[in-house]
């Protein structure tokens, strides 16, 4: 009988392994997402700076180019966007239905003194239980991702703009992430 992983990690990565061309899909597009967010405000950016510094009669020439950029990089947040939500429908569902398989498989394999000590509605609810929070779980990296190359993303972009902005902007998030992590470690025991 094959030995089951320990850790929760090395649990779900069995199920993710062989469908983890979706995910690294996911997690492409949401990179990919968060560089044409950031690439649209930057762009709308230039659009304005065109328009404040160009005459009446050039306008229409000069503006065309930070448009087509502008209206590009929203057409491409609507692309990616649709194939994330592609791969997460053929990544989330698969992963879903074989972890609660491989669960049923390894629940049969009990003896009978098991079930006469856990209720299987209990039982069943764990296993559920299980499943979902392990795709909460992959859902909440890719949030984290997505969430980190934003910020990133945007330094980038803002450093083009400031420089000094962008150093005083990454000093800030350098005291306020861990300030707030800290704060959040107390909410616990406020909740209780």
């Amino acid at each position: 009988m094959k030995k089951q992983p320990q850790h929760l990690m090395w649990f779900i990565w069995e199920f993710v392994r062989p469908k983890s061309a979706w995910y690294i899909g996911i997690l492409l597009f949401t990179l990919t997402f968060s560089i044409l967010t950031c690439a649209s405000s930057y762009a709308m950016k230039l659009l304005i700076d065109v328009v404040e510094q160009s005459s009446r009669a050039a306008i229409s020439h000069e503006i065309f180019w930070p448009c087509l950029v502008f209206m590009g990089t929203y057409v491409g947040i609507s692309l990616t966007l649709r194939c994330r939500n592609i791969c997460a429908r053929h990544f989330y569902p698969a992963v879903q239905k074989a972890m609660t398989t491989r669960l049923h498989q390894l629940l049969q394999k009990k003896e009978f003194h098991y079930f006469q000590v856990h209720l299987t509605g209990s039982i069943a609810n764990r296993v559920i239980g299980l499943t979902r929070s392990a795709i909460e779980l992959l859902d909440l990296l890719v949030n984290t991702w997505f969430i980190f190359s934003l910020v990133v993303m945007y330094l980038i972009f803002l450093f083009q703009c400031s420089p000094w902005f962008s150093l005083a902007y990454c000093l800030w998030l350098l005291v306020f992430i861990p300030v707030t992590l800290w704060c959040a470690s107390y909410a616990n025991d406020f909740s209780k």
